[in-house]
């Protein structure tokens, strides 16, 4: 079970439910990518992403997409390119230690929080799973 995925993005955890990167890019597990529209200022800064089962994916910035025709004249955005490393399991004491210094992003949108308190109920060596993502995502 791929979403809602957990995505920490500018040292901020966003939750990302289905369909989301179809609107901004796109995300595409076979070819373990990730491309993005960025606005004019820089780069996305994503850094990891989780997966709704717990499966954990570190993201590798490989560069902005050579800019098209459309990009040229200001009708799409110029793109960017990440890798999907292959997912592991991670601990909850990983997982804390990795948010330590992130924030929320907005406070109607305490996603950081949330996350933080979840793992600091939890025992630092128990891995996430598929349980523990649906108690903290509240499903």
């Amino acid at each position: 079970m791929l979403y809602p995925i957990t995505l920490s993005s500018h040292r901020r955890i966003i939750i990302v439910p289905e369909g989301w990167f179809d609107r901004i890019g796109r995300l595409d597990m076979d070819r373990a990518e990730l491309t993005l529209g960025i606005p004019r200022l820089g780069e996305q800064g994503l850094a990891w992403f989780i997966r709704a089962d717990g499966l954990f994916h570190p993201l590798q910035w490989r560069g902005r997409v050579q800019r098209g025709p459309a990009q040229w004249l200001g009708w799409s955005r110029q793109r960017e390119c990440y890798g999907i490393l292959a997912g592991r399991s991670i601990t909850c004491g990983e997982l804390l230690d990795r948010i330590r210094d992130h924030a929320d992003q907005f406070a109607e949108a305490p996603h950081t929080q949330e996350l933080r308190a979840c793992l600091l109920a939890q025992e630092a060596g128990r891995l996430l799973d598929r349980e523990l993502m649906a108690r903290y995502l509240g499903q």
